[in-house]
């Protein structure tokens, strides 16, 4: 009797730049982008039709340990050009973990070091669900949680 011959499949993807593989996100085909480019933590920062120390930053992607750190370094770089307000529009941040809240934390207490203020607003449930399990919803302001996503998901 002859064994079976066992067959892998290699995969060939190239790496992502983070190491990790080029996977298709669900939504890939109408957005163009890959589920490590759409899951990648970034901050756009927009300061149009705002009050002159007042900065709106679109956090987006996953905001973990190994990117947590750049929140409060954004904060710092906008509080040093003259920003003492900030709102936090959480609409596309899909994930965050204990470093992500406590990189919230302490955004938060820096703007109370110089006289300013920082709001979350539009959070998903589940990441609204996530301040609140902590407690932090008595510490930060956060404006009630979007029933959706612009693409469906909550």
């Amino acid at each position: 009797m002859t064994k079976p011959v066992v067959s892998a499949k290699v995969d060939k993807r190239q790496a992502a730049p983070t190491g990790e593989p080029s996977v298709p996100h669900p939504n890939s085909e109408r957005t163009g982008t890959n589920y490590v480019e759409a899951t990648a933590f970034r901050i756009e920062v927009e300061k149009e039709g705002l009050p002159e120390d007042t900065a709106r930053m679109f956090v987006k992607g996953n905001l973990t340990s190994s990117v947590s750190s750049q929140l409060k370094n954004e904060v710092s770089r906008l509080i040093a050009r003259g920003f003492r307000h900030f709102e936090a529009d959480l609409t596309e941040l899909l994930y965050l973990d204990s470093t992500g809240l406590a990189a919230f934390v302490a955004a938060h207490k820096q703007t109370q070091e110089v006289s300013g203020s920082f709001k979350l607003v539009n959070p998903r449930r589940l990441i609204r669900h996530l301040f609140v399990s902590a407690k932090l919803d008595t510490v930060l302001d956060i404006g009630p949680a979007t029933e959706t996503s612009t693409d469906g998901s909550i």
